[in-house]
């Protein structure tokens, strides 16, 4: 039997989660679920996910509470390996068991609900359950079908007017004030309605942020313009721990390390973040596999804002905008097609600005992150269809493979397309991506349950920091016969750093 889906319902109705899977308390089981979720360009920011589930209701012990389950919270876990502890009754005796078999041991199993400290489950959605949906009788028994939101919904939900200024050079503007504490009104007014926080640490802040006169765009908006002036492509997302939910961001234009273990495995990451290479024999990518040749990007448009004073000595903002290019990085067949991704900012990015909304413009660093993250973007093809079936790659091992939010960074070994060189020599799908997007499907296929993650891949390009000495290789405990079969001698020019123990 593989792993589960889990889903528990607050009806707010000061009953707490109810589960419906546990069969000792269960008001209905889960019958299948889809979750779409995030983008497909890393220069777009998401919306928030989007949960469909069918419950089956035997009993009708939900199907006629409609105006409860409207507005009702949602937790969507993976089942982790039972433990003992987990039985419904463990002071029993094994004699005492009766004629349970191995086999249906687990379906003893009763879980804590998902708020208590023994959890130990790992959550794959969080979210309010919308009006609307449909409910069928069919075969003495109530089918239900409904749909969630991800709690960033409320963000988009906050849309008015933001906090003025007593300067007179400011009058007619809202959202006025500095980054930081434009970021710590909107958390404010988030916690107000009970919607997620959004953590900005690692961040740097833009110098200041243009206010709106007649524009009333949402926080979630608000919170992607804050950030989105630099190459590092800040996206936000819902990530989940339990039942809490936190806005999160990760750095679509980063570039990755490629590293080595102790054991010669291959890993790519960035920062404190890394995963080991995924065996592309065991993901799904459609038969026969299709690559695509994506479209090429020559620059990257930052529209942005820029500031004067009027004739009377007010502040008057116009748009702007700021370009970065390849730098000559692409073909010259490439760079002829003059094509362009775009991003808005509320920086100020205009040359001048008056104090104190000071500009930012990019630095030579950041201009050569952007144009080595267009040439991979140009030149990185990728796999028309990507699937991760638990089946085939286990949730319990790969947990991050079946979560309705990013994993950074993933990278592939053992793929058909291994053999085909880009213009540098190198494979020309090798590097790392990032999941940014995907739909996720939790069904049930003779007999046993059945996870299912098409995705949507991002390339970053490689980190051109740190190049290992023999003397790092100190650390290294594999011989020669032990290094995985993948790894060439060629290979070992593209490592940053080998792993210590």
């Amino acid at each position: 039997m593989g792993q589960q889906a889990w889903m528990y319902l607050d009806l707010n109705d000061g009953k707490g989660w109810r589960p419906l899977n546990d069969r000792s308390r269960d008001v209905a089981a889960l019958d299948s679920l889809s979750i779409q979720w995030g983008t497909d360009s890393g220069f777009e920011q998401p919306d928030p996910a989007v949960l469909s589930f069918r419950l089956y209701d035997a009993g009708g012990a939900l199907a006629g509470k409609a105006a409860l389950l409207a507005g009702a919270k949602v937790c969507v876990t993976i089942s982790t390996d039972p433990m003992y502890f987990e039985l419904r009754d463990d002071a029993r005796a094994y004699r005492d068991m009766g004629d349970i078999t191995l086999r249906d041991l687990h379906n003893q199993v009763h879980y804590a609900p998902p708020e208590h400290t023994t959890f130990t489950q790992f959550t794959i959605f969080n979210g309010i359950v919308t009006t609307g949906g449909t409910i069928k009788h069919r075969h003495g028994a109530w089918i239900i079908e409904l749909s969630a939101s991800g709690p960033a919904v409320l963000w988009k939900r906050l849309q008015s007017q933001g906090p003025t200024s007593s300067d007179k050079r400011l009058d007619g503007y809202h959202w006025t004030g500095t980054p930081s504490s434009r970021l710590a009104e909107m958390n404010r007014r988030a916690a107000a309605v009970g919607a997620p926080q959004a953590v900005a640490d690692g961040l740097t802040f833009p110098p200041s942020l243009a206010p709106y006169s007649d524009d009333y765009p949402s926080q979630l908006d608000l919170l992607h313009r804050m950030f989105a002036y630099s190459g590092r492509a800040p996206l936000w997302f819902e990530t989940y721990e339990l039942t809490r939910t936190t806005l999160s961001y990760v750095m679509a234009g980063d570039p990755a390390e490629r590293i080595l273990d102790t054991s010669m495995r291959l890993h790519v990451g960035s920062g404190d973040i890394e995963h080991e290479a995924l065996p592309g024999d065991k993901v799904e990518t459609g038969d026969p596999i299709e690559f695509t040749l994506p479209e090429p990007y020559t620059h990257v448009v930052v529209h942005g804002k820029g500031v004067s004073l009027d004739k009377d000595g007010g502040f008057e903002f116009t748009d702007t905008e700021t370009a970065q290019g390849d730098r000559d990085l692409l073909p010259a067949g490439l760079d002829a097609t003059q094509r362009s991704a775009s991003v808005t900012t509320d920086a100020i990015v205009s040359p001048v600005g008056v104090s104190p909304y000071d500009p930012w413009q990019p630095s030579a660093a950041q201009r050569k992150q952007v144009a080595q993250l267009l040439l991979t973007i140009d030149t990185r093809i990728r796999p028309r269809s990507i699937v991760f079936d638990s089946r085939q790659l286990e949730p319990f091992t790969y947990p991050w493979l079946y979560r309705a939010q990013p994993a950074m960074m993933l990278a592939f070994v053992h793929t058909v397309a291994d053999g085909l060189p880009d213009m540098d020599g190198r494979p020309a799908i090798e590097g790392a991506w990032s999941m940014i997007g995907g739909t996720l499907t939790y069904d049930w296929h003779n007999g046993d349950p059945r996870f299912r993650h098409e995705v949507t891949l991002w390339p970053h390009s490689h980190a051109d920091a740190g190049s290992p000495t023999y003397a790092d290789m100190a650390a290294v405990t594999a011989i020669y016969e032990q290094v995985p079969d993948y790894l060439t001698i060629s290979d070992l020019q593209t490592i940053n750093r080998i792993m210590e123990d």
